[in-house]
């Protein structure tokens, strides 16, 4: 049973940083400062800003492709990793399912961080790809905001959590006689 505990442990260290990263990503999609054109006007996925920070939701001249894109990416990556928690959470909640051959929903939970991670960074890049095609003034200068760069560092926090997360619950396995055993600490 040490073994299984120690899994246990180190499951339980590698989704504190996948909850971690969900944090600085759940702030990263809300705010608006994805870009920030010309110091004046502050863009987010969801809404744009002027100077006075009056918000308003982006119009739908400026919601091509893109923006489609890259709400549904970040909003596929959230949605993943709230599963990865719920099910973690299921993982170490319940005993039955804790046992020592059950290794399905960590795998599972673990896979689903790595997926949230790609997940954000397509949206990263398409965005970074977006920002000189969504301002047509080559007058005035556009630059990547705070959100835009949450969500880059989240997406390294969800990606070493689930990562993480996998190898210890794959390294710890042997083959023995024909099936997967747990290795003893």
């Amino acid at each position: 049973m040490a073994a299984c505990e120690g899994v246990k442990l180190q499951f339980l260290l590698t989704t504190a940083i996948v909850v971690f990263g969900s944090m600085i990503l759940t702030v990263g999609i809300t705010t608006s400062e994805w870009t920030v054109y010309n110091g004046t006007i502050i863009y987010g996925l969801w809404r744009f800003c002027n100077d006075d920070f009056d918000c308003v939701p982006i119009p739908d001249q400026f919601v091509g492709p893109g923006y489609i894109a890259c709400r549904v990416f970040m909003s596929l990556a959230i949605a993943c990793c709230i599963l990865s928690i719920v099910l973690t959470c299921v993982y170490l909640c319940v005993p039955k399912i804790h046992h020592r051959r059950n290794e399905f929903l960590p795998i599972l939970s673990s896979s689903l961080g790595i997926f949230a991670a790609v997940c954000i960074l397509i949206a990263t890049i398409v965005w970074g790809t977006l920002i000189d095609f969504v301002i047509i003034d080559p007058n005035h200068s556009s630059q990547l905001g705070s959100s835009f760069y949450l969500s880059v560092v989240s997406a390294g926090f969800v990606l070493v959590g689930g990562v993480a997360g996998l190898c210890s619950m794959l390294f710890r396995r042997c083959w023995y006689r024909g099936s997967y055993q747990l290795i003893p600490d």
